[in-house]
């Protein structure tokens, strides 16, 4: 089964704060996109950031948001790093180490974890080709 917004609540106390924030759970549900969750999941195999796959997407997903609600600082910026975590983790993938995201391709994260496939895998990720 797939991460849900809750299980980013109760991942780690301090998550408790954002339990009736908007954004953050509009952050969340656009990260647990299946294509976006593949994405990650590609990149950490390359042994890439998983934030790298989606970086560019989520600052312009982002900027919808009005400015009084959300602001990318380095606590959000983290925050969104501990949502990956949360999301990754059904499919095994644990994280492995921090890294450097080229700047060409983001502007907000400069670094990122990437992940191994060295944990329990309770979800998987299944892409069905059908024929239109």
């Amino acid at each position: 089964m797939k991460a849900t917004y809750n299980d980013f609540i109760l991942s780690d106390p301090f998550c408790k704060n954002f339990e009736n924030n908007v954004c953050y759970q509009k952050i969340f549900d656009f990260l647990s996109q299946n294509t976006i969750i593949y994405e990650m999941i590609r990149a950490s195999k390359k042994d890439l950031p998983a934030l790298q796959a989606c970086s560019p997407e989520l600052e312009s997903f982002c900027k919808d948001f009005s400015s009084s609600e959300f602001q990318f600082d380095d606590a959000t910026k983290q925050n969104i790093g501990k949502m990956v975590k949360v999301i990754l983790k059904p499919f095994g993938y644990l994280p492995y180490k921090e890294m450097k995201i080229p700047e060409e391709l983001n502007y907000q994260f400069k670094n990122a974890m990437s992940y191994s496939l060295s944990g329990e895998i309770t979800a998987k990720l299944v892409i069905i080709c059908e024929e239109v």
